[in-house]
């Protein structure tokens, strides 16, 4: 019963995280079609202002500040989804890891003091 709990709330937590990542997808696409669309209107700004003579207006401080603010948000909105699907390992891995981390540095350390106190020692009997 509790291994049917289990991989019930297991795939309940597959399901919610597609479904956010199907949100992602879908806001990007948007996203790159109101890009896209301001991109035409912005050439066609550009060949109306060609045929006419006139200068095309630059983007306000506003906007531009906009855009920045927009960008700014949809990054951290990505990074926040990126960071759900990251497999954190257990304490029980992160000690053992540490654990084989910390014994390698000394058998390590060891091996070169006694190869420098060889070295030195070889050195000493040449001069």
């Amino acid at each position: 019963m509790g291994r049917l709990l289990k991989k019930k709330t297991e795939l309940e937590k597959r399901k919610k995280k597609d479904d956010r990542l199907t949100d992602h997808v879908v806001q990007q696409d948007e996203y790159q079609a109101k890009a896209l669309q301001a991109k035409e209107e912005k050439k066609k700004q550009y060949i109306e202002s060609q045929k006419t003579g006139t200068t095309i207006k630059s983007e306000s401080i506003a906007e531009r500040e906009d855009t920045f603010f927009e960008k700014t948000s949809k990054f951290f909105q990505e990074v926040k989804i990126e960071l759900e699907k990251v497999v954190w390992p257990s304490r029980k891995q992160t000690m053992l890891s540490t654990a084989v981390a910390l014994v390698l540095v000394v058998i390590i350390s060891v091996f070169l003091g006694i190869a420098d106190s060889l070295l030195a020692w070889i050195i000493k009997l040449a001069y």
